[in-house]
């Protein structure tokens, strides 16, 4: 009783937390105590042994949790609780996914991966009104756009607190090293990617590379001299220089100020529907930054760069010649 309530007392503060950040954003979202309860009530009923130590990663955690964990964090988690690394990803993700971003179906779902660095990168859903559904993110892509944010080389493990859609599992099969990714879905044993995508479509099927986080491209530079602020546009071509873009027609790269931290360039994906934009990744990295839309002062500048092929542009831009 006393770790329920614990836990109980340690999810109103997140609840809280979370409602004073979205109130300043132009998504803000109602949270549903009701759904959260009933999902408590069923863990309680199936492990009173993983609500307690629920409760206890709560709040260890606290009110504002990290989407990233260091390994020597990781490392201190699964030593204080006692816990292998499936056990502390399933724990994790019924954390995270109180930050959910759900105006249109209010479903929260979680997730969280281990990178070979040691580190754990975690994800919520994103949905946001009055824009197409294509803009929706899965919280597995946002979770992996997060370790792709933080430059980690290869994915190991990934759980979510939901199957993954078949979506998801095409966005994960663009991984490098995903053969060896392992897959934990509720309170399924970790299994092999590739058991859940049999007869897979990738990267290897157009003999492309998938996504490699530790990758840059060459420099870029801008297409004659675009009027745009110089500090705004160098960052949009660093962004650019991260692009994965095998399929498509060249590197693009967004930036916006004064929200500095909004930053982003294409994922593409070799089924082509589950690419991410530069916005989506922008939006991925603010969010799990726990920055919020705020107002500001004045109208905010942004910076699209690409190549002049690509289906959008505001400033062309070309490789750098090598000497």
């Amino acid at each position: 009783m006393t770790n329920c309530l614990a836990r109980s007392t340690g999810m109103a503060a997140m609840r809280r937390n979370a409602k004073k950040e979205n109130r300043r954003a132009s998504f803000y979202f109602p949270l549903e105590e009701d759904c959260d309860t009933h999902r408590l009530v069923a863990l309680a009923l199936a492990s009173p042994y993983l609500i307690s130590m629920l409760a206890a990663l709560t709040q260890f955690l606290g009110d504002r949790p990290s989407f990233y964990y260091p390994p020597e964090q990781v490392l201190t988690m699964k030593e204080r609780f006692h816990l292998e690394t499936p056990e502390l990803l399933r724990l994790m993700v019924q954390v995270i996914r109180q930050f959910a971003v759900v105006p249109i179906s209010n479903f929260r779902v979680g997730a969280a991966a281990l990178g070979s660095s040691g580190a754990i990168y975690c994800g919520v859903n994103m949905e946001w009104t009055r824009v197409a559904f294509a803009q929706t993110v899965h919280a597995e892509q946002c979770c992996l756009t997060n370790a792709w944010h933080h430059r980690e080389p290869r994915i190991l493990m990934l759980a979510a607190s939901e199957p993954p859609c078949g979506h998801c599992r095409q966005f994960m099969n663009e991984l490098c090293g995903c053969e060896n990714l392992q897959v934990i879905s509720k309170d399924s044993a970790p299994m092999p990617l590739h058991d859940l995508l049999p007869k897979d479509f990738g990267p290897a099927a157009l003999e492309m590379r998938g996504i490699d986080a530790t990758w840059q491209g060459p420099a870029l530079r801008p297409v004659g001299s675009p009027k745009v602020p110089a500090d705004l546009l160098q960052a949009a071509l660093e962004a650019a220089q991260r692009a994965h873009v095998p399929y498509g027609t060249g590197p693009s790269g967004s930036r916006s100020t004064p929200l500095r931290h909004l930053l982003g360039c294409p994922l593409e994906n070799a089924a082509y529907n589950p690419t991410f934009s530069p916005l989506q990744v922008a939006l991925v990295r603010m969010h799990c930054d726990h920055k919020p839309w705020t107002a500001s002062p004045r109208r905010p500048a942004s910076c699209l760069v690409s190549s002049p092929q690509a289906p959008y542009h505001v400033v062309s831009i070309e490789r750098v010649p090598s000497n």
